[in-house]
């Protein structure tokens, strides 16, 4: 049984993936937020602005899918 299989098969575990990485996209998120309060005159915004905007994108196409996650099974 290939892994894609296993997941048509249990929607359960497809939501527990959806939200682990939600979780994760958050993790890496707050970290990097609270990295930049303690430390902010190392930082360097032409670096951190594309970072900042590839998490959210991220963290918003995830919870779409996770949203809609019966349409998508």
């Amino acid at each position: 049984m290939t892994p894609n299989r296993a997941l048509q098969r249990d929607p359960q575990q497809r939501l527990m993936i959806e939200s682990s990485r939600v979780s994760l996209y958050l993790i890496i998120l707050l970290v990097s937020v609270i990295s930049y309060l303690f430390s902010n005159q190392f930082i360097n915004w032409t670096v951190l602005a594309p970072f900042y905007g590839l998490i959210f994108l991220a963290l918003c196409s995830h919870l779409v899918i996770l949203s809609f996650i019966d349409f998508f099974l």
